[in-house]
């Protein structure tokens, strides 16, 4: 039986960026690809860059999505303290094959943003989370 690993991120997090470049490489490498962990990205944006650049992972088709999450990690100096960050965002949206306009759209969709928000609202009463990146094992807060 494999162990279910549940990452809280946020895409602003300088820990999670460090994670997702450094350590999670190794990790997959050694547990995920061997089904030894099956490993769960969850959103949990600590502030509104961030909630922005979770829609706009969750536009992207589902092929595109992790290696757009990568990006996001190794690139995430250049954007998320960037002047403009949603311009930023806009520019690797492209990169992943989303056109200007949809990506806008995707990083002001109110449903998303606000399904993005709930969850986040749910995972921090549930598991007392506050700051990320957070790892729940098999349901239980490490």
């Amino acid at each position: 039986a494999s162990t279910k690993v549940v990452e809280y991120v946020s895409y602003t997090c300088s820990h999670c960026a460090d994670f997702a470049n450094k350590i999670l490489p190794e990790l997959e490498k050694t547990y995920v690809e061997t089904g030894k962990v099956k490993l769960i990205y969850r959103d949990f944006p600590l502030d509104g860059i961030a909630l922005r650049a979770a829609a706009l992972a969750r536009c992207l088709p589902e092929d595109r999505y992790f290696p757009f999450v990568k990006m996001l990690f190794q690139r995430q100096q250049n954007w998320a303290r960037a002047e403009d960050p949603q311009k930023q965002l806009t520019q690797l949206a492209a990169l992943a094959g989303l056109s200007p306009d949809v990506a806008t759209a995707c990083m002001n969709d109110m449903k998303i943003l606000d399904a993005i928000t709930k969850a986040r609202t749910a995972a921090a009463e549930e598991y007392k989370i506050s700051a990320t990146p957070t790892f729940i094992f098999n349901d239980k807060a490490a």
